[in-house]
């Protein structure tokens, strides 16, 4: 079907999240995380003409916290429980 991504295709996205609030505590401070993440195409067996599905293979995310240090959220590639898109 014109418009689908080729299977096996791999999709990164690189967003930023300007003045996220993020509780340390009891304190709460404004963090701009920044990075990204990736899917990857999968055929969808239950419409393997008119649809694929998309799985998370990676996400990471950096931010500096004001006053010092980093704060970053990372996940690898795993088998998650799929589901079609």
């Amino acid at each position: 079907m014109p418009g689908l991504p080729p299977i096996g295709a791999e999709i990164p996205c690189s967003p930023i999240a300007v003045g996220t609030p993020l509780q340390i505590g009891s304190d709460t401070v404004q963090v701009d995380p920044r990075g990204g993440f990736k899917h990857r195409v999968e055929a969808n067996p239950d419409d393997p003409y008119g649809s694929v599905r998309m799985r998370l293979v990676g996400l990471r995310y950096s931010a500096e916290i004001p006053g010092g240090g980093t704060v970053t959220l990372e996940q690898h590639d795993h088998e998650p429980t799929r589901r079609a898109c």
